[in-house]
């Protein structure tokens, strides 16, 4: 069901309730959002299966995805929480 996913990494993404969102945050394989709007999308698509801020802030940092990874016009932090998540969401990008 998920190729290139070692049983390893199955066990821990199961342990950590990874799965049970897979739809959206391991169809990316996993890989790390290239721009905030993209990024914004996908925390979008957690807000619409009824994760809370902080739930998409854990998550964020589980998958090491760090708002100082992703280019920022503004300075960001190492870690995500709900204010940062908030902001991303509506400070950081805007849809045009």
């Amino acid at each position: 069901l998920h190729p290139g996913t070692t049983r390893d990494q199955m066990v821990s993404m199961a342990l950590t309730g990874l799965l049970e969102h897979n739809n959206s945050a391991l169809d990316t394989n996993g890989k790390m959002p290239v721009d905030r709007a993209e990024l914004a999308a996908v925390v979008r698509s957690w807000r619409g299966e009824g994760m809370t801020l902080n739930q998409i802030a854990d998550r964020l940092n589980d998958f090491g995805w760090t708002p100082s990874a992703i280019p920022a016009k503004r300075a960001t932090s190492d870690q995500w929480n709900f204010k940062t998540v908030s902001q991303l969401l509506t400070r950081d990008y805007r849809a045009d």
